[in-house]
């Protein structure tokens, strides 16, 4: 769904929002996991089994969206703290509530499970889940499978010079360079201080769209910290547009292009893609 923006920068504006309104489902993170749903039907598997952080957005489309389709689900969360229910998040719980099992792991076992590629790799590292029987659905939906649904989503993106994005793994982003052509550009914020990362998942999942893909850097910060002027446009905007704008991701689009508009370095068809999952 698409929408022009009234905006103090004058520039061409435009919002692209999903067009599933379901609660939780929101975002991007219903798109990234829509091949991953596509894969368990094909291999004929009822079991998805993901990793998250405790304050995942991605852990609560996982959750709804297993449950809508009568999967059966195990999350693994980085933080052996966690087991005390007393220090779960919403998101957490939330999860729990819709019958996802969740697994909480020390940081170290947490990185190398993130590193581990194979289900005999995964298998070996934590014997005690059936791996094999499952579909493994990487943190935030990264991987080939995660930009199957992006791409569909992004369908709606032709015709501009520049669609803008947070990026935490890059997996909407190379959804967006997979589905659109040059001249078009892809402008990804980072939210996290993890550029080698976003470059090397972009090169892998979009072969070739680097060469139209601009990392934003400034911008990225410690996850869940937002600064005062963040916490400002966020307010300024979500009333604005009567959209929510969160600090983690959304804002900080809003606070680059700002910059970059204000600089006279934006022009032409201007999209924002809204990825925030409400």
């Amino acid at each position: 769904m698409l929408r022009r923006l009234d905006n103090p920068w004058g520039i061409d504006l435009w919002l692209l929002v999903s067009d599933i309104r379901q609660p939780h489902l929101g975002g991007n993170k219903y798109y990234k996991l829509l091949g991953y749903l596509e894969t368990a039907r094909t291999e004929r598997k009822q079991h998805l089994i993901t990793m998250a952080g405790a304050h995942s957005n991605h852990l609560r489309a996982f959750a709804a969206l297993t449950r809508q389709h009568g999967l059966t689900a195990t999350a693994i969360i980085r933080g052996d703290e966690l087991s005390d229910e007393s220090r779960q998040s919403a998101e957490i719980r939330f999860a729990r509530t819709l019958g996802v099992e969740c697994i909480f792991v020390t940081r170290a076992f947490y990185r190398q499970l993130r590193e581990a590629d194979t289900t005999t790799g995964r298998t070996a590292l934590f014997p005690g889940v059936d791996f094999g029987s499952a579909v493994f659905v990487p943190e935030g939906g990264l991987g080939l499978p995660g930009i199957t649904g992006v791409k569909t989503w992004a369908a709606a993106a032709q015709g501009f010079e520049t669609i803008w994005l947070a990026v935490a793994t890059g997996t909407t982003a190379a959804g967006f360079l997979a589905a659109t052509k040059s001249p078009t550009r892809v402008a990804g914020v980072a939210v996290l201080k993890n550029a080698a990362a976003i470059r090397r998942n972009i090169c892998l999942l979009a072969p070739g769209g680097d060469a139209r893909f601009d990392l934003v850097e400034d911008f990225a910060a410690t996850f869940g910290r937002a600064s005062p002027e963040l916490t400002a446009i966020a307010a300024e905007f979500s009333a604005r547009w009567q959209v929510t704008l969160d600090t983690t991701y959304m804002a900080k689009v809003i606070q680059a292009l700002s910059v970059a508009a204000k600089q006279g370095r934006v022009r032409g068809k201007t999209l924002v893609v809204y990825t925030y999952n409400e």
